[in-house]
């Protein structure tokens, strides 16, 4: 493809021009504008019907307009742990971690700072300094003992029962 000079010059500005990152990995660059004043969550994830630790305790940074899912998808592709998200934005979810496989008795669940959001996790936008842990169990499980009708009540909450 054959261009003219003007044509070049403003290419060559645009290519310059775009700087925008891509905000899939965990490790921030100071330079990097996105990143909310160099903060970040805590974040783990863990199989407790399975008594398994799928990721520890890791410092994630937040970028702007960042939810839940947001950051878990950067953890879970930069830590190499296979997942799967169904849905966008608001319903957004995830039906697997790391072979765990959620249904109508199991279910992954979403804490903030030890207290689980009454949000779908593609909603909630952490602040900074929040801990925020996954974890997997079922309506008979070590956790919450409860019976299936809790899992319903907390649906908000639940990631994808089907």
């Amino acid at each position: 493809m054959k261009m003219d000079l003007g044509t070049s010059a403003l290419l060559a500005l645009l290519l310059l021009a775009n700087k925008s990152k891509r905000n899939d990995e965990v490790t921030p660059f100071a330079e990097d504008k996105d990143y909310v004043n160099s903060s970040g969550v805590i974040l783990s994830i863990e199989d407790i019907k399975n008594s398994t630790v799928i990721l520890p305790e890791l410092f994630i940074p937040i970028y702007e307009h960042d939810s839940i899912i947001d950051i878990t998808y950067r953890a879970l592709r930069t830590e190499k742990i296979p997942f799967e998200i169904r849905g966008i934005g608001r319903e957004a979810s995830i039906s697997m971690i790391d072979g765990s496989l959620q249904n109508i008795a199991n279910a992954w669940l979403y804490a903030i700072d030890g207290e689980f959001p009454v949000v779908p996790p593609g909603i909630y936008y952490p602040k900074g300094g929040e801990k925020i842990q996954w974890v997997f169990t079922s309506s008979e499980g070590p956790v919450f003992n409860l019976d299936t009708d809790y899992f319903t009540k907390k649906m908000n909450n639940l990631i994808n029962l089907s």
